[in-house]
């Protein structure tokens, strides 16, 4: 159920990049723990990292993966982020403990892509805040500094610290995971939320797609996910409205007893990837 929560939320991520900027810029093969595309990482600092996060995954299942690109041509960091991290299958499957570290020249934007299974301890606060003290401080182009080796290893180091530590007092990795809603649950809101835009719906055409459209924004707004997400959702939220409408004008509902309307749709880690639901920060 799971898998098919999180293949049905990648797919509308990806209608959501190709309605604001296309498929202009496609997710890179995974090569390793550590890709730098854009070539900011000097050799040393890059086998330092790969060695890193290599122990860190073999300690405590951990799964992070660093991303440098040159230009994102236009697309949103937060949405290619989480459609990279789930294309790589970060983080083990049920677990959900996968993290993605990136960083876009052009645009000179970082971001974290952090798993449900890492969201108790490196919150959307906590991530932004690690970005600006160990990344900003020490590669921002924007006023002169481009120390990245600095900056990534600062990133990693800290996170590896928060980790380790949390592991060490509780292995099962429980303790980690964050408070929103996982698959099951989503599965389960967007069950009711069919429900009641279908009894909307039952009503009239209007009403149906007005309350489809409240409870994806709702979904939307609640899980911290941008723009495209919001835009998709109430798009899919108004048409499910609709559609009952519609199904129920025609007699496939049975009739609800609500009267009548006035009327007459590469390659990835090992552990089969976690779940991402957009938390993390950019700085």
């Amino acid at each position: 159920m799971k898998r098919f929560i999180r293949s049905l939320f990648v797919a509308l991520a990806l209608v959501a990049s190709a309605t604001t900027n296309g498929f202009a810029f496609d997710v890179p093969v995974l090569h390793g723990r550590v890709n730098d595309t854009a070539g900011l990482l000097s050799p040393a600092t890059h086998d330092k990292l790969e060695a890193t996060l290599r122990d860190l995954e073999q300690k405590t299942t951990v799964q992070v993966a660093i991303l440098t690109v040159k230009d994102m041509q236009g697309q949103d960091i937060k949405s290619f982020a989480l459609k990279v991290a789930e294309t790589w299958k970060l983080g083990q499957k049920d677990k959900d403990n996968g993290l993605l570290l990136m960083y876009t020249v052009k645009e000179d934007r970082y971001r974290m892509e952090v798993g449900y299974g890492l969201e108790g301890v490196l919150p959307d606060g906590k991530a932004g805040d690690i970005l600006r003290q160990y990344a900003r401080a020490k590669a921002d182009p924007k006023k002169g500094t481009r120390d990245f080796d600095a900056a990534f290893t600062g990133v990693v180091e800290q996170v590896a610290a928060i980790v380790s530590a949390e592991y060490a007092k509780d292995p099962t990795g429980a303790s980690m995971r964050g408070t929103k809603i996982d698959g099951d649950a989503i599965w389960i809101f967007f069950a009711i939320a069919v429900v009641l835009a279908g009894f909307a719906g039952a009503v009239h055409a209007a009403l149906g797609g007005t309350v489809g459209a409240l409870e994806g924004a709702g979904l939307a707004l609640y899980m911290g996910w941008g723009i495209p997400w919001l835009i998709v959702l109430i798009v899919v939220g108004c048409g499910i409205g609709l559609v009952a409408h519609f199904l129920l004008e025609a007699g496939l509902g049975g009739g609800l007893g609500f009267g009548s309307s006035s009327d007459s749709g590469s390659d990835s880690f090992s552990g089969g990837g976690g779940s991402f639901g957009g938390g993390g920060a950019d700085a």
